[in-house]
Parts: structure tokens; C-alpha cells; sequence
């Protein structure tokens, strides 16, 4: 008798859901009518793949015979694309009916251990058969409780299918969120969006938009009760085209960090100035398919590109010539320069570099002079008074300075700039501004930027009159003698003083000599020269006290100063004995006019002058000195010379009648002016 007995059976370990990258240790127990439940341990060990590895078909399809299956028959060989196939590991993740086996780094599917066809059994081995059959009994009930939860493999065309959805043969079934995952392009755990997934009675539908970096979706589908699950692992393929065009698109070169083919542009920011050859940067253009291999096809383009030398192997970029902000226009202060690689049209890599050129600090503040070139401030001025105000510029846009004063009177300024630029001076505390001892100062101004650049300027300031000085009488008190038988007009004194105010009003000095009911109205003064005349009758007059005339010198300026002094005028008397010694001139008379032609030689004689010794002798032992003043003119260099022992005068100036029509002038002992002595005092007007 025949019986057919079922092989022992072998079930299979199927991945149903994509585990973390680790080691695990799996239990498996048999369960059986014994209180014996053999158990055994199997360690797994799960790695996560970053390659791109696919297999080239997505499926493969062999017939054989039955008859003709044997152990080590080659059924077929599946082939990989992305990574070599001896470094990837194959293995068969489910649908083994246990004889089918598969090289792991060679991908040769072979017939492995066949034990199939019908067996005889003789007494002695039914009841061993009535065990295994009794054994295949309770295992084929586990084998209908395996299909009441079945597995279902779908696949789909990722970018060409149109729609996603499955045939479902049982309805009322529901989806079990918590064992939804995905598996994305780089072989990572994902999680699935709910949302994105619907289940009709019918279908299972998936969102498209939900699939676009997904490879393996795994979810199970339950009744109600539970009792029925299905268990699905849809895989989403690619067409060789689109493959062909991915891998195009991987293998495009690509540029440094932070560059990357959604946000080509890198910012770069570069500083004015720069000496030719210097490097602003290296950007390399590296394929994929090889790192070590850096594209010598980048291409430059850009509106400065002239400005800037690229070395295609280094991917260096440098400075050909000297870029300065200042002499850019706005446009060109920012700019893009495009670097260009790939060989295939579609398929090349940009990286725009966004260069933005820096302004730096290396130019010198300037000073708006405004055509200024001297200023001008009165002497004595207060302290604080503000005397200018210049505005200062910085090309680089500096709004921090610093001013300081150099030069040897700097103590009597002071200086004060804002952050906006205003540059002002200012009069110092305890100054010393005085016409009469400078008429004019130099100020030396210094002004900084933030980083040390700095510019000197020269301010010449002129110092204006103040008149602020009394005019200054070279004698206190003037002593004159006359005789009283003088006529009017006759000269018998001059009288100086000097304003050391600047040339002008405030110098230009006035005389006059104060009336007054004790003095006789006998003499006048020049307003101008402070030439001094007999003006009245003297007969009468003479006296032996003299009289006291007080004379004022005032200046013209606003308000006007002036001073006195004394003249002192001694009138004698024809009769009066003269005891003590004196001087009587003798030739020339007073009041003598002596013609001169003009342009005479040098040392020419005109006249000689004589006088005797009056009196008993005392000062001058027995000799007479000579000496003569030009009493109109105030010639540092006169234009005649008495000789001192003999009273000869000489020409010793050129003497011209256009310039000068006239000279009046005096002689003098030497010891002391005439007036002193008891003598006349002559005087005589040279034509």
C-alpha cells in the first residue's frame, strides 16, 4: 500500500518590517502536544546601506522541469547597477519553497536540495509514517493559520506610474498605523504619513506625492476582530532611463561648501586693495564619480571677470588687478562671477559666487576748505570764541576723528571735531593774542580716522588790530628856549609819539597842545608832524620860570587813546645878562633860507655853520660839539651830515626835488640839545 507523506517542512523567515542597523537574537520556538517545545537562537545582523544599489531588472522569470530539477542546476543570475556585484551581499527575503539558493556576492540562483516525487513504505515504517503524518496534520492547521495572515508583494514604476493602488479581495479591512514604515533612497527607516494612505473596500490607494524619495513601504491591513491580517511590502522601482538620468545628475561636479545644486550661490566677501595675486578663494569642481578628480572644464564669466585670474586645476581664484572702492560706481561695488563645469549640456554644475567688495579704511580724512586760505580774528578776543569751522570727510565713511594742534603758538587754540565731521576752533583759556607781538600765527591741525589715517592742514590766521594801545611820547617832557624878540612861524621844537597799533587809524597819532587861561596863546603845534611854531606875539613874555604847555597825542581809533606831555618853553629877555654858558649861533641866522639844487653829488658842501660860547665855560671846557636834526622829516637815513668839530654840512643822500621839496632842521650841542644852554636855537629851510 502506498501512501503519500509530506516532506518535512521548512518555513521561511520573512522581513516584514526594516530594523534599526544593529545586532539582534532572534528565539524561535516549536510548539507541539509534548511538554517539550524545542527552541533555537538565530543572531541577526542588520547594516544600513548609503549606496544606490538596484537590481537591473525588476524581475526575472525561468521555467524548468520538474523531472530534470537537481541539486546545483543554475536557475539564473540577477544583476546589480550602482555598486559592483561582489560587493554586495544577495540574499532571498521571502517566496523560497526551500530549495531555491542564491550566491551572495555573485547573484547565481541554483537549484539547492530537491527531495520531491513518492515514496513506498513497508509495515515496518507505517506507524513512523502515521507520526509524520499526524505531525503534517497539526502543521498544515498552522499553515492555514499562516494564510489567514498573508503577505502581499506589489510593485510600481515610481515615476511613470500614474496611480498607486492595490486590488484588495477581502473587504472591511483597515490599515494598522503603528506598522506602517518606508524605506527612502539611502536605505533609511522613514516614517509614513497617515494621511497619505486610504483604504477603500476594494483598494489600497497611495498618494503619489507621498512615494517620491520612498523605495519599500511596508504596512499591515486588519479586520475588525483581528482575525484576518495582510501583510504588504510594496517596492517602487525606476525605469532605466530614469536611472540612466539620476545617476547623470549624481555624477555632476560639484563646488565647496556651502554650495550646493538647490543654492548655487556662495557670498564672498571681498576686501578693496588687494596686491595682485593674492587668493580670495578656491573653488574646485569635483565629480562624484571619482573625489580625487577635479574638473579642469570651469568656465568664467561675469562682468569684472577681468579683474580676477581662475586656475582651472586648482580652482584658485586670485586677484589680477587692484580693485578700490572708492573709484567703483554702486553697480560695481556688488557682482556676480559664474563658475561653470560639466561635459554634457543639461547636465553642468554653476556655483555663483556673489561678490560684495569691502571697503577699507586706508584713506586719509579730508578738509573742505571752501577756497579758504587765511582767516582773519581780531587780537584780545575772549576765551571760547569760536574763530572758524571747516567740515571734514572721510572717503571711507569714517564717523570717528580725533584733531589735535601742532605748531609753536598752538596753546593760545583749542579744536573740537563731531562724529558728523565739523571741525571747529576755538580761542583757549588763558591765551595770548597780542597784534603788537605777532601779527600773524600758523596753525598746524592734525585730524585721524578710527584707524590712524590722518591729514595736516595749515591754517595761516592773521591777527587784526585791536587799538588797544595809548601813543607813546619819546620824551616825557620836551625843554625849550626862545628869545622873546622871535617872530611868528619860527620852529623851535618837534614833538613824537608813537601808537604801536597796526599801520591805520588805530596808529595814525594827532597832536595839540591843551589850551588854558594860565598859559599865553604864544605857540602851536602841528596836528600831524608835531612840528612846533611860534604862533603870537612873545614880546612881554620873558620870564625866568618857564612855561608849562601840555600836549596830547591821540590816535584815531574807534574808541580813540591818547597821552600827554610837557613842553616846557623858557621865554628870556633881549636885556638878560647871560652869566651862565650858552650858545649863540653865528651864521646861519635864524629863520636863514638856504637854496640847494637837487641831484647834487655826494659830500657836497652847502653851507657851514658857526656859533660862539656865551658865559662862563663849565660843561664844555672852552669847545663847541655840532650836531643837526631834520626836525620835518623822520628819515631813518638823513640827507645831510654836519661835521661835528667844524659845522661844515654835506649831502650825503641823493636829493630829489620831486619827493621832497624842503627841510627844516636844527643844531644842537653835542652834550645836550640847544634850548638847554642859554643860546638862540636857529632854524633855516633848505630850497
Amino acid at each position: 500500500m502506498g501512501y503519500m507523506c509530506r516532506p518535512p517542512i521548512e518555513t521561511d523567515l520573512i522581513v516584514v518590517n526594516s530594523a534599526a542597523s544593529g545586532r539582534y537574537t532572534l528565539e524561535i520556538t516549536l510548539d507541539d502536544e509534548t511538554s517539550e517545545s524545542p527552541s533555537k537562537s538565530v543572531d541577526v545582523f542588520v547594516e544600513n546601506s548609503q549606496s544606490h544599489a538596484h537590481f537591473r531588472k525588476p524581475k526575472y522569470s525561468v521555467e524548468i522541469d520538474a523531472k530534470k530539477a537537481e541539486k546545483g542546476l543554475k536557475l539564473t543570475q540577477v544583476e546589480l547597477e550602482g555598486v559592483p556585484i561582489d560587493e554586495a551581499k544577495i540574499m532571498i527575503l521571502d517566496g523560497n519553497p526551500g530549495w531555491v539558493t542564491v550566491e551572495e556576492y555573485g547573484g547565481i540562483v541554483n537549484v539547492g536540495k530537491y527531495d520531491g516525487g513518492q515514496e513506498d513504505m513497508d509495515n515496518s515504517d507505517r506507524n513512523h509514517c502515521g507520526i509524520r503524518c499526524d505531525q503534517w496534520k497539526r502543521t498544515r492547521e498552522k499553515e492555514e493559520e499562516i494564510e489567514r495572515n498573508r503577505v502581499m508583494e506589489v510593485t510600481f514604476d515610481r515615476e511613470n506610474s500614474e496611480v498607486f493602488d492595490v486590488q484588495l479581495d477581502e473587504r472591511n479591512l483597515k490599515v494598522d498605523v503603528k506598522s506602517m514604515y518606508g524605506i527612502d533612497e539611502k536605505g533609511r527607516k522613514v516614517p509614513l504619513d497617515p494621511t497619505s494612505i486610504s483604504v477603500t473596500p476594494t483598494h489600497l490607494q497611495l498618494s503619489p506625492d507621498s512615494l517620491k524619495s520612498l523605495r519599500l513601504l511596508g504596512m499591515t491591513l486588519k479586520n475588525p476582530d483581528g482575525s484576518s491580517k495582510l501583510h504588504f511590502l510594496i517596492r517602487l522601482i525606476s525605469s532605466p532611463k530614469y536611472l540612466e538620468t539620476q545617476e547623470k545628475l549624481a555624477a555632476r561636479p560639484v563646488y565647496p561648501s556651502p554650495w550646493s545644486h538647490e543654492s548655487p550661490e556662495i557670498h564672498v566677501a571681498l576686501q578693496e586693495e588687494l596686491a595682485p595675486g593674492q587668493v580670495i578663494g578656491v573653488y574646485p569642481a569635483v565629480s562624484r564619480k571619482n573625489i580625487s578628480y577635479i574638473s579642469k572644464e570651469i568656465q568664467v564669466n561675469g562682468p569684472m571677470k577681468e579683474a580676477f585670474e581662475f586656475n582651472e586645476t586648482t580652482g584658485e581664484l586670485k586677484i589680477r588687478q587692484r580693485i578700490d572702492y572708492e573709484s567703483l560706481d554702486d553697480g560695481q561695488r556688488e557682482f556676480n562671477l559664474t563658475l561653470e563645469s560639466g561635459e554634457e549640456e543639461g547636465f553642468k554644475s554653476q556655483a555663483i559666487l556673489m561678490m560684495k567688495v569691502i571697503d577699507v579704511d586706508d584713506n586719509s580724512p579730508v578738509v573742505e576748505m571752501d577756497g579758504v586760505e587765511e582767516i582773519s580774528i581780531p587780537e584780545n578776543l575772549p576765551a571760547g570764541t569760536k574763530i572758524t569751522e571747516l567740515k571734514v570727510t572721510d572717503p571711507d565713511g569714517s564717523d570717528e576723528y580725533t584733531v589735535a594742534l601742532e605748531g609753536e603758538r598752538n596753546k593760545n587754540f583749542r579744536a573740537n571735531i563731531t562724529s558728523s565731521g565739523i571741525l571747529s576752533i576755538f580761542i583757549a583759556e588763558n591765551a595770548k593774542i597780542d597784534r603788537e607781538i605777532s601779527d600773524s600765527e600758523v596753525l598746524l591741525i592734525r585730524i585721524s580716522d578710527k584707524s590712524g589715517n590722518s591729514e595736516r592742514i595749515l591754517l595761516p590766521i592773521r591777527i587784526l588790530d585791536v587799538n588797544d594801545n595809548s601813543p607813546v611820547f619819546d620824551q616825557k617832557m620836551n625843554e625849550v628856549e626862545v628869545m622873546e624878540d622871535w617872530p611868528r612861524g619860527i620852529v623851535i621844537d618837534r614833538i613824537h609819539a608813537m601808537d604801536s597799533d597796526d599801520q591805520g587809524p588805530s596808529s595814525d597819532v594827532s597832536y595839540r597842545i591843551l589850551k588854558s587861561e594860565d598859559l599865553p596863546d604864544v605857540i602851536s603845534i602841528n596836528s600831524t608832524t608835531g612840528i612846533v611854531h611860534v604862533a603870537g606875539d612873545l614880546w612881554g613874555l620873558g620870564r625866568e620860570t618857564p612855561y608849562k604847555f601840555q600836549v596830547i597825542a591821540e590816535d584815531s581809533g574807534a574808541p580813540s587813546l591818547n597821552s600827554t606831555s610837557i613842553l616846557s618853553l623858557r621865554i628870556r629877555n633881549k636885556e638878560d645878562v647871560i652869566t651862565e654858558e650858552s650858545v649863540e649861533f653865528l651864521e646861519p641866522k635864524t629863520g636863514a633860507e638856504i637854496k640847494v639844487k637837487e641831484n647834487l653829488p655826494l659830500d657836497t658842501k652847502i653851507l657851514t655853520v658857526k656859533a660862539d660860547l656865551r658865559g662862563i665855560p663849565s660843561k664844555t671846557h672852552g669847545k663847541l660839539v655840532y650836531s643837526m636834526k631834520d626836525l620835518l622829516n623822520s628819515e631813518k637815513e638823513p640827507s645831510f651830515a654836519i661835521d661835528k668839530d667844524s659845522g661844515d654840512v654835506f649831502v650825503v643822500k641823493s636829493i630829489d626835488y620831486e619827493t621832497i621839496k624842503e627841510y627844516t632842521v636844527s643844531f644842537y650841542n653835542r652834550l645836550r640839545p640847544l634850548p638847554e644852554h642859554k643860546g638862540k636855537k636857529p632854524s633855516f629851510l633848505f630850497f
